[in-house]
């Protein structure tokens, strides 16, 4: 019975060292070995460690009865949704294109849905508790700690006349396969600037800027009895998320600008209408449901004035520039 106990503690954390390796490793988008093996240009460090984890850990605990989260149905219905109609496609004359077959570009098409699920359903179904659910955070940011001091690093070469050194570049060889030329954007430890940058806007950034709006932090460190890490990771993340000169990413943020304005504004204008409403020659007019009605309605309008004002400003200026 000990030697079973001791066991399954040991594989325990077996099973914790390839999550954390997991969350190190997402920066690395096209690891070397991994491109040489596949010959594949996406070819992530994770997934070595999130395959392991599927065959030692997930297979064994939907075998066991473990519950996956609801969430991940709408996934098997696409899947199956997907599966009927690459069947359905094979009594079709499709013609072929440089040679490749239908059967062909299905398979591989299928691969990519298996290796997309299964790398959803570990991080989805791996953190169950809430000490879990932090340490998994924690794990994340210093990845992300640690893909920006080496951002830092190219940084400061691309600007400097003599250009990288022999051992960044081969650090960088040996992290990334050898990227395109990239001109004096970073790249970080992706495979080009446009993946960095899609890092920063879909994981990173998020869940720094969300860190920071609910003045939480997955560290019990505190700089200043106020600052959290991620308040830094925040700051200096953005700032290399722009010297990437990202496109489509900086439309997704500006998305979040918009979106973060938005709540401010609202947060604003409740605070006013509570203000205004508490004064007792207001709050009787305020009582009733016209006035009350009139006042939201010109709130509203007063507001989507500034926006559509500050949208075609936005437009305006960029179409200077171009």
């Amino acid at each position: 019975m000990d030697r079973l106990r001791r066991f399954l503690s040991n594989r325990q954390r077996i099973f914790d060292f390839l999550w954390a390796l997991a969350m190190l490793g997402l920066p690395l988008t096209s690891f070397t070995l991994f491109v040489r093996l596949t010959r594949a240009v996406v070819a992530p460090f994770t997934a070595l460690p999130v395959f392991l984890l599927l065959m030692a850990w997930l297979v064994p605990y939907l075998l066991r009865g473990g519950a996956l989260p609801r969430e991940s149905k709408p996934l098997f219905l696409f899947g199956l949704v997907a599966l009927a109609a690459s069947a359905g496609a094979l009594f079709i004359d499709i013609p072929t294109l440089k040679g490749r077959s239908v059967l062909g570009q299905e398979a591989r098409a299928f691969v990519t849905l298996v290796i997309g699920a299964a790398f959803y359903l570990i991080f989805a179904a791996y953190p169950r508790e809430e000490e879990q659910l932090n340490k998994t955070l924690r794990w994340i940011h210093i990845g992300g700690l640690v893909m920006m001091t080496w951002t830092i690093i190219q940084f400061f070469y691309l600007n400097n006349p003599y250009g990288f050194p022999v051992w960044a570049d081969r650090i960088q060889e040996v992290l990334v396969t050898k990227t395109p030329n990239r001109g004096a954007r970073i790249t970080g430890l992706a495979y080009e600037p446009s993946w960095f940058g899609h890092q920063m806007i879909m994981l990173y950034i998020p869940l720094w800027l969300a860190a920071s709006y609910e003045r939480t932090s997955a560290f019990k460190v505190r700089i200043l009895r106020y600052l959290t890490i991620e308040n830094f990771l925040l700051v200096f993340g953005l700032v290399e998320f722009f010297y990437s000169l990202p496109r489509l990413s900086m439309a997704a943020l500006l998305l979040v600008c918009v979106y973060l304005f938005y709540k401010g504004n609202l947060a604003l204008y409740r605070k006013a209408a509570g203000a205004i409403a508490s004064r007792k020659k207001i709050k009787r007019l305020y009582e009733s449901r016209l006035i009350k009605s009139f006042m939201g309605l010109a709130a509203t309008g007063i507001l989507l004035a500034f926006y559509a004002s500050l949208g075609w400003g936005i437009l305006y200026l960029g179409s200077q520039r171009d």
